[in-house]
């Protein structure tokens, strides 16, 4: 489960950034102002049209980043729990679950659910900036998922690195404790064998000469 929620958070926070410097890019490049579309967002807390201004002590703004974090996140959960295993096994599955997530999101803001919860976008972006968002959700949920994969190898190629420097190193001998056990026993029956020689005479002949 640990795991599962740090992929969420990584793949939830990927998407986040990446769809929120794309919205802020088109709309600085459309309206003049990077902050309208994040600042639109506040309006699901407080009611009303999506504002484009940052509101009291950036207040606009902060709700407006908060929920769109939220939603990555949100999203970021099927995204893992039905594409998890697939995005890290490939990268064009990691595109393909991005994409299809990142739909159903669209469908979901623009068709599902009441206006007030839309995220509120639409209002400074044109639709090629509205597309442009929600492709920047589908890479960003991609990208995390990438990531994750290279975040999980980490350990597993610690402990490969260990095991192949255990592997060359050679292995020290190990006398089993009857070999053991036998070896000084013979050195014993050797060393009888020895003194009892010294004492016997030497009965060998000189040799004749001829």
């Amino acid at each position: 489960m640990a795991g599962l929620l740090g992929r969420i958070l990584l793949t939830g926070g990927a998407a986040a950034i990446v769809s929120a410097v794309t919205a802020a890019s088109w709309s600085r490049m459309e309206r003049g102002r990077a902050t309208a579309p994040l600042n639109a967002v506040s309006h699901i807390a407080w009611g009303g049209e999506p504002p484009s201004h940052v509101g009291p002590a950036g207040i606009n703004l902060a709700s407006g980043v908060a929920l769109h974090a939220g939603a990555s996140l949100f999203w970021a959960t099927p995204f893992e729990v039905a594409f998890g295993h697939l995005a890290r096994r490939s990268a064009a599955g990691s595109w393909l679950g991005g994409a299809i997530v990142s739909a159903v999101a669209f469908m979901t803001d623009y068709y599902a659910v009441s206006r007030r919860f839309r995220p509120g976008y639409e209002a400074y972006l044109s639709p090629r900036g509205l597309f442009a968002v929600y492709a920047a959700l589908a890479a960003g949920l991609a990208i995390g998922a990438r990531l994750s994969r290279l975040d999980d190898h980490q350990p597993e190629d610690r402990d490969e690195g260990d095991e192949r420097r255990h592997a060359k190193r050679s292995p020290e001998r190990v006398i089993a404790p009857e070999r053991a056990g036998q070896g000084v026993a013979g050195n014993r029956r050797l060393a009888r064998e020895g003194r009892h020689a010294d004492l016997e005479p030497d009965n060998r002949q000189p040799a004749r000469p001829r």
